[in-house]
Parts: structure tokens; C-alpha cells; sequence
């Protein structure tokens, strides 16, 4: 699991709930930022962080995007992780460890997924409607 020097936590202009405290505890960050609009007015802040030392997780999955080529801009560790609509739009405030389980998941390593070769003698089956037998022509 990767060490996480700085965790970003945004509430979406306050459309989602977070608990800074837990979030960190389950990944052992090192300084946590609560904020209300990271993508837009806050942007600041992400921009602060990626240029720290070390690495920073964002819990923003809509954006991840805008936040990955300010990381590349300044050549910054960046992990995002999508905790708003996996488990932030509720009213139920016990999602709170499942963001918080979110986070911790987005450090795992991903196994590789296995692949195979299959060697065709002339025979294949293509399933799918009219546009399956389209790619098949």
C-alpha cells in the first residue's frame, strides 16, 4: 500500500458528508485538507498539495480527470478515488466507513488480469445483435 503524504477530501459544494478523522485513520495519511469545491474555487489547494513532497490522494472520481493533468503538470504522485457516488450521496451518516474503505481500496494493487491466446482453425461464434454481426462482416 502506498504511503499518503497529503488526502484531499471534498464535500461537493456540502452535497456529500465526510469524516476527515476516519478517512485518514483507514490509510494513514499524513495531512488532510477538508474543502467544499476542490475542482473549482478550492483548486488552490489541490494544486498545493500535488506540488508538496510525497503523494496525494484525491477522493474525487467525477474530476479525477482535471486533477491527473495538474499532477502531470507538476510532475506529483497522485491517487484519486471515487467516494461521492460510491458512498457519499446519502443522508445515512454510517457511509462513512465505507469511504473510508473506498480510500484503502484505491491503494490496493490491481492484479494484472489474465489473459489467454486462442488459436482460431476457421470456426468462430459471434454473439450480439445486428451490430455484432456488422463488426463480424
Amino acid at each position: 500500500m502506498a504511503k499518503i503524504d497529503q488526502l484531499l477530501l471534498c464535500t461537493c459544494e456540502g452535497s456529500q458528508s465526510v469524516d476527515g478523522e476516519t478517512a485518514q485513520a483507514a490509510i494513514g495519511a499524513g495531512n488532510l485538507r477538508e474543502v467544499s469545491h476542490l475542482c473549482t474555487r478550492d483548486l488552490d489547494v489541490a494544486e498545493k498539495a500535488l506540488a508538496s513532497e510525497g503523494t496525494t490522494m484525491i477522493a474525487c472520481g467525477q474530476m479525477a480527470g482535471l486533477f491527473e493533468e495538474l499532477a502531470a503538470s507538476l510532475d506529483a504522485d497522485l491517487v484519486t478515488a471515487d467516494i461521492r457516488d460510491r458512498a457519499g450521496w446519502t443522508a445515512d451518516e454510517t457511509a462513512h466507513p465505507k469511504q473510508a474503505a473506498l480510500l484503502a481500496e484505491a491503494l490496493l494493487e490491481t492484479p494484472v488480469t489474465p489473459t489467454k491466446d486462442v488459436l482460431s482453425e476457421g470456426t468462430i461464434m459471434i454473439l450480439g445483435g445486428e451490430a455484432a454481426l456488422s463488426a463480424a462482416e
